[in-house]
């Protein structure tokens, strides 16, 4: 790898990469506008990693990632399905990361090409991949801009956030009267999440992270193999009686899961990865991320095999208890 200069400011670079930007940055020709944002919080926080989801031509991910070049350590990884067109799920892009060849060139041309990598996916699609990716090293900003619905840019920060242990969610669009990024952060506000808009052009919000991220990085201890089911077991049984239903928030690894086959478990927690694994492993039960639910759109649904909070529990038939 080269040396990484000091800056951007004032280069051949910053104004190339500032007339890339043509949709909503509150950018000028040779200024970055959100750009600059985007390359402080990266050069101020020094993360592991940087995950960048959607972009016209680059110019979101490169400013970045050239901050992850200048702090001389990271990598940015950088989630966007080549699509194109108006609206969904186009919004606006030009199918410029279709070509694994062109964008390898384009990414090159900017000096980045040691410090991203581009995934050709949707980002529910990409997630398991990007989860691999950073897997050991900090995730510390995650930046949106991809499909600009309120439904698909609130699962994005539901996925990708978990990734954060203590960081930033930004939110490009949050202003923007033509979709439905406002509403997601409005949801995100009225959950109590720590946020910040910037009322300029399309709009950016910067959303305070903490106490997220994967089980297994967290409580580790709770994720080792031991013999805490069989100890507790004994204590579980004397309250629960066949065919009860148990609601288990923040399940974890659900250690007595396994054990419990006469009653129905039903587990929600934040970590996609550890719900994905549940679900493989135990499938008697059900298991599902818990979804927010926007205060302003009351019939909004969660994605298939997710839960809505403060949805009602789907009505079952009514057993009766063995005598």
């Amino acid at each position: 790898m080269s040396p990484a200069p000091s800056s951007p400011s004032a280069t051949s670079w910053t104004r190339s990469c500032a007339r890339r930007s043509r949709w909503g940055q509150n950018a000028s020709p040779g200024d970055l506008g959100f750009g600059w944002i985007y390359y402080g919080f990266v050069r101020n926080l020094r993360p592991d990693f940087v995950v960048a989801i959607g972009s016209c031509r680059g110019f979101m991910p490169f400013c970045a990632a050239r901050a992850l070049r200048d702090n001389g350590a990271g990598r940015l990884v950088f989630v966007d399905p080549s699509y194109s067109g108006v609206g969904d799920p186009g919004w606006d892009g030009e199918g410029a990361w279709g070509d694994a060849a062109a964008v390898a060139e384009w990414i090159a041309d900017f000096g980045l090409a040691d410090w991203m990598t581009h995934v050709k996916a949707t980002s529910a699609e990409a997630f398991p991949q990007v989860a691999e990716l950073v897997r050991g090293g900090t995730v510390g900003i995650v930046i949106i801009d991809g499909a600009h619905t309120f439904e698909n840019s609130l699962q994005d920060f539901e996925l990708y956030s978990s990734l954060v242990g203590d960081g930033f969610v930004l939110f490009h669009d949050s202003t923007n009267p033509s979709c439905a990024v406002s509403s997601t952060v409005r949801a995100l506000a009225a959950q109590g999440y720590p946020l910040l808009t910037i009322d300029r052009d399309a709009g950016l919000t910067i959303v305070s992270v903490s106490g997220g991220g994967s089980v297994e990085a967290h409580w580790a201890y709770l994720s080792a193999p031991s013999n805490r089911a069989a100890r507790i077991l004994p204590y579980a049984r004397s309250i629960l009686r066949p065919g009860d239903r148990v609601l288990d928030v923040y399940c974890g690894c659900a250690p007595l899961a396994s054990l419990l086959d006469d009653v129905e478990i039903f587990g929600c927690d934040r970590d996609p990865a550890i719900v994905r694994t549940l679900r493989a492993e135990l499938p008697q039960h059900r298991w599902a991320q818990p979804w927010l639910r926007s205060p302003r759109r009351r019939r909004c649904s969660a994605p298939p095999g997710e839960v809505a909070v403060g949805a009602p529990l789907p009505a079952e038939p009514e057993r009766r208890r063995p005598s």
